[in-house]
């Protein structure tokens, strides 16, 4: 998705989320949503790290926020970052799983891009669906995942 004003997400509130399923619990570290071009992290990103274990949010290339998660292989997960007054915010099938205060400002001088960087690093292997980036906190506490598609304007 290239990079477009109206999708800078400023210092406001936002909402990045998917459904993801991997083919097999990873191992190393896979890319699932957010800009990136020729090896830098320079806005915001949402990467699963399989050799911790982990779901890492980056902002402005800089790793913000690291909560435990165990994929498991073949089954679909809600992967939900939010940002509310400054509180960054990640779930995993609508359950609060960690915050901290990431206040800044985030432009987009990248494209957007889903399962791999722009170079083909760090592939995502399995399925995502209903990818959605909103400039609103959709989600500040435990909530129920969306089970039907979005419709435009959601």
């Amino acid at each position: 998705i290239n990079a477009a004003p109206e999708l800078a997400l400023g210092a406001g509130d936002f909402t990045a989320e998917a459904w993801v399923n991997f083919d097999e619990t990873p191992s190393s570290s896979q890319h699932l949503l957010g800009p990136h071009e020729n090896g830098q992290y320079t806005d915001w990103c949402v990467i699963a790290k399989g050799s911790t274990q982990e779901l890492e949010i980056l902002l402005n290339g800089i790793p913000r926020l690291l909560v435990p998660w165990r994929p498991t292989a073949g089954t679909w997960t809600h992967v939900a970052v939010s940002r509310h007054n400054g509180m960054l915010m990640a779930f995993l099938d609508g359950e609060l799983r960690g915050a901290t205060s990431a206040p800044m400002a985030l432009a987009l001088t990248n494209p957007i891009s889903l399962g791999a960087t722009i170079n083909s690093v760090l592939p995502f292997k399995g399925s995502m669906d209903e990818f959605r980036v909103s400039r609103v906190a959709r989600y500040t506490s435990d909530f129920i995942p969306p089970t039907r598609p979005y419709r435009l304007g959601e």
